[in-house]
């Protein structure tokens, strides 16, 4: 009997024995990812907001209305959301560019908002605090929910490491129903300066997950997807000056700090 076939046995079984470790982790990172979606999923609602934007310069203005939807994390029960500033109010990114033409400005105004829930159905909002420097924009129910909103423990946050899973979850578009999407990603870099910063990989290639909260495979809350930008200088292109990065949840409980207090 020839000795090849043993041998050929031998050497799938020491592949196999090598696999198994990864084919166990890969199903570990599944369960742990599917824990953190089913947890959370509620906690991540679309903001409609109706945005009227001026434009002005060179002795002409025009006046243009832009609706938009977006993705905000519930981060208080009683209605408060963070999202993108940027991504809300595209105004902060204009006026960026138009700072670099004397005469030219851009001006907006939120003059309808709306913060729409698992359950599709819209609750009039507002927002109450914006920090450019974050990029955050705190959206918050204008009237109490009936029923307290599913939202996210800042204060239940991790932190994780260079090449590391995380799981960050969304919103998906109308056209799909607004279904909840959740995305594997890895940590490609961690900023120090002048903040701490992950930047994450971007798998959705040109639909970054602006507004999304993002965890580490334990559930752990690491921070909100949002953008990093700088001044435009020289022929800088929009995506040479803007990166998309992850603030951390504990800069986010410090601007919340700066929340006012809602009326009673």
């Amino acid at each position: 009997m020839s000795s090849r076939p043993l041998v050929a046995a031998a050497v799938l079984g020491c592949i196999a024995a090598l696999a198994l470790p990864s084919l166990c982790n890969a199903d570990e990172s599944f369960e742990k990812g599917v824990a953190v979606f089913e947890k959370h999923r509620d906690a991540v609602v679309t903001i409609r907001a109706t945005v009227k934007i001026v434009w002005s310069g060179f002795g002409e203005s025009d006046t243009e209305e832009e609706q938009m939807e977006v993705t905000g994390t519930v981060v208080d029960g009683a209605g408060l959301v963070v999202t993108s500033l940027m991504q809300l109010d595209p105004s902060a990114m204009y006026q960026m560019f138009a700072e670099e033409e004397d005469g030219f400005s851009v001006d907006s105004q939120i003059v309808g908002m709306e913060i729409l829930g698992s359950d599709g159905v819209g609750i009039p909002a507002e927002v109450v605090l914006r920090d450019k420097d974050l990029d955050l924009a705190f959206v918050r129910t204008s009237e109490q929910p009936d029923q307290p909103m599913k939202a996210i423990d800042l204060k239940d946050s991790g932190a994780a490491k260079i090449l590391e899973e995380i799981v960050v979850l969304d919103r998906l578009p109308k056209v799909l129903g607004r279904a909840p999407y959740a995305e594997v990603q890895r940590i490609g870099a961690i900023m120090e300066r002048p903040r701490k910063y992950y930047v994450p990989s971007q798998v959705s290639g040109d639909t970054p997950m602006l507004g999304a909260p993002a965890f580490n495979l334990e559930g752990k809350v690491l921070g909100i997807e949002l953008t990093r930008s700088i001044k435009p200088t020289g022929d800088m292109d929009w995506d040479e000056n803007t990166m998309l990065v992850i603030v951390p949840a504990e800069d986010i409980i410090e601007a919340m700090a700066q929340v006012p207090k809602k009326e009673a």
